[in-house]
């Protein structure tokens, strides 16, 4: 058992609104025909660096807040595959900003280990996949980005069912993880391997173990409705093993769960933050 530790209050799941008319539930409709450019879109477009296209994630948090830059970089008319696989268009004149995860503190990312983390890092990615699973009606959207020209574009956007992806089995469970707190207590490993900075050194870690029935007083806030995924390249050839990183968008929040697969059963091994 680890002597102190720093956690975080466990606020269980949270209810995310959810609008069911409309499954964007990140996009915002204007309320004019054409988009009108506020003072703080001009100041966003002034201090776009020049540097935004080298990483992925300098891009993307640039084209999901500046309008008139997710515009540019949109090959119109987008394509989007729906579900039933029929292919559908969107015009230019058509188009709604969308502000992806800017309208929450923090984004996800799903990993096969622990290895696979650095690879947001890597400037050498020509294609980028960044996806959306609703947990509650197990549906998916996924952004295709490619880069051309040195430059970052939407290149198309497809539709889906969660059963569609090699995902979809550690979906099913993680969905109901965070729903059903009987079952979540039931799907901790005893004992749960835990490591936090230290309160001394805040380039130091301390490691240690607490017993399953001490999860509910170290648990941070878990995404509930939607789950976003940006796939830099990572593979999941590893059907018994995942790590859920959640990280802060404005601030230095970092929580990383690791999943493991025993028998039948997912289990939450490590919490790290």
């Amino acid at each position: 058992m680890v002597a102190l530790f720093i956690c975080m209050a466990c606020n269980g799941p949270q209810k995310e609104v959810y609008n069911e008319e409309e499954p964007e539930v990140v996009e915002v409709q204007d309320t004019l025909e054409t988009d009108t450019l506020t003072l703080s879109d001009l100041l966003a477009e002034e201090s776009i660096p020049t540097s935004m296209d080298e990483l992925f994630d300098d891009f993307i948090f640039q084209f999901a807040e500046n309008k008139k830059l997710q515009r540019e970089r949109i090959k119109f008319p987008l394509m989007v595959t729906e579900t039933d696989g029929s292919v559908r268009q969107i015009e230019a004149e058509e188009w709604v900003h969308e502000y992806l995860f800017l309208h929450q503190d923090y984004y996800t990312v799903l990993f096969n280990n622990e290895e696979q983390v650095d690879a947001e890092k890597t400037a050498a990615r020509n294609h980028v996949d960044v996806e959306w699973y609703n947990l509650q009606d197990k549906t998916m959207r996924i952004y295709h980005f490619i880069r051309r020209d040195g430059l970052w574009i939407l290149d198309s956007k497809d539709r889906g069912n969660m059963a569609q992806t090699e995902l979809s089995d550690f979906m099913l469970f993680y969905s109901r993880f965070v729903s059903d707190s009987v079952y979540q207590s039931k799907s901790i490993s005893q004992p749960l391997r835990l490591i936090t900075t230290d309160p001394d050194n805040d380039f130091a870690y301390i490691e240690g173990s607490i017993d399953a029935d001490q999860w509910q007083a170290f648990c941070p806030q878990m995404p509930s409705e939607l789950i976003t995924n940006i796939r830099y390249g990572q593979t999941y050839t590893n059907p018994r093993k995942m790590v859920l990183l959640k990280r802060g968008i404005a601030n230095g929040m970092l929580d990383i769960f690791t999943f493991m697969k025993r028998g039948r059963r997912w289990l939450l091994t490590t919490y790290e933050n």
